[in-house]
């Protein structure tokens, strides 16, 4: 095996003799950090990525035997053990300049609010068959029947939001895996609820100025997919989960992990599988016949729990599958979810939500645009008997204490829709 080895090693070596150093700068623009300054590829860790890399990561290989242990320097194809393939890899990196995630190349747009900055990519819009097929034998009976969906163009998040982004919205990091704010973990946010990560958005798009909302669940499957670059993997990004996620059988450390370590998707977008789960605006399905057709990208109307989709950092390789649909109850939050962000502002007023989410200074009225219904509406009052009153397609809340207040409203299909109501003090 050895000699193998070192025979592969001389004819690569030859042909990168005249192959230029690509200095630490590229390489971190190029290989993703691990978020500590850790350039993935510099395995002699000398702030550049070139030949004397594949040769240290050759003699670790020949003196220590593939799989001994886990480096991220060293694990330069991110399946979670250092091989020949990882030679390969790092080879192929200096001559082409590139890694193959790299060659994705969708619009992006950077966005920073009180010091912290995140990314949205651009996911153009398409038609796509949504859910899993009756023979497919991976799907369980909560992701069937497939359906067909038309989405507009929108744009996501390349990351999960993680803790600093929360910190620098909402003024506190409610995660159980926070850490003092000055070691800025980039980590994922989790421990939030449905109804906690609305006030986020709400905050958010007031710091901005912007639209920003939690994806439907057709915009979640969507972009995860890889959008009309889908090569139809079973994760987001891979038929293997290790590239992509971080789930039970590769987090040796039993929690969150720094996000974009692993390898992105079609879209570049990262950890759509694993590390965390994440809150759609949907409620879960109840009904067999699915309510997107008709609505493009609404759900259901009502229900008890709402979607997470994409497995997390302590679930099974199965939780993670790209059509796995879970739910918990709004108000509900736990270490294995948080959420990420979708911007689709040229579309955010005619989507007309059944769930829409407003913001209404206690005492004062607001007006409230609806999914267009089917002939009459109707509303009453919640819990606490505030006033609800319908003029045309709008609704007019009255009476609003200081908290989350929820509005029970009837459309024409004769079922009872939730409008939360969110008032700031």
């Amino acid at each position: 095996m050895a000699n193998k080895f070192l025979h592969a090693f001389i004819l690569l070596v030859a042909a990168l003799v005249s192959c230029p150093s690509i200095q630490a700068a590229d390489a971190v623009h190029l290989a993703p950090s691990r978020g500590d300054g850790v350039i993935i590829g510099d395995v002699d860790n000398d702030g550049a990525v070139n030949i004397n890399d594949v040769t240290t990561l050759v003699n670790f290989l020949l003196k220590k035997g593939p799989n001994d242990f886990f480096l991220v320097t060293y694990d330069t194809n991110r399946d979670d053990k250092v091989d020949i393939s990882d030679v390969t890899m790092l080879i192929n990196y200096l001559l082409k300049g590139a890694w193959p995630w790299d060659e994705v190349q969708q619009p992006t747009e950077t966005i920073t609010v009180n010091g912290a900055s995140f990314k949205m990519v651009t996911v153009q819009g398409g038609t796509f068959i949504m859910g899993a097929n009756d023979n497919d034998t991976l799907a369980h009976n909560s992701e069937k029947p497939a359906h067909q969906v038309t989405l507009s163009t929108y744009s996501i998040g390349q990351t999960e939001v993680t803790q600093p982004l929360w910190r620098a919205v909402m003024g506190c990091n409610p995660s159980h895996f926070a850490l003092p704010f000055y070691f800025d973990p980039n980590t994922p946010i989790e421990n939030v609820s449905w109804d906690q990560c609305q006030a986020f958005i709400l905050k958010l798009n007031e710091l901005t100025g912007r639209h920003f909302r939690m994806p439907t669940e057709a915009e979640w499957e969507y972009a995860a997919r890889g959008g009309n670059q889908s090569k139809g993997y079973i994760y987001s990004g891979s038929d293997d989960p290790n590239p992509v996620a971080w789930y039970g059988g590769n987090n040796q450390n039993e929690r969150t992990k720094i996000v974009a370590i692993k390898v992105p998707n079609e879209l570049g977008i990262y950890d759509m599988t694993g590390n965390v789960w994440e809150w759609c605006m949907d409620w879960v399905e109840e009904e067999e016949i699915p309510f997107y057709e008709g609505y493009k990208i609404c759900g259901p109307f009502h229900g008890t729990t709402r979607v997470r989709r994409g497995g997390c950092w302590s679930g099974t390789a199965e939780n993670c599958h790209l059509l796995t649909t879970s739910g918990s109850a709004p108000a509900d939050s736990n270490i294995r979810l948080g959420l990420r962000l979708v911007l689709d502002e040229d579309h955010y007023d005619s989507l007309h939500f059944s769930e829409r989410v407003i913001t209404v200074p206690v005492g004062c009225s607001k007006t409230v645009k609806l999914l267009n219904g089917r002939g009459y509406y109707g509303a009453a009052g919640g819990e606490d008997n505030f006033a609800c009153a319908f003029n045309g397609d709008n609704l007019v809340v009255t009476g609003l204490h200081e908290g989350v207040n929820t509005v029970h409203v009837w459309s024409g299909f004769n079922d009872p829709v939730v409008l939360t109501v969110i008032v700031k003090p």
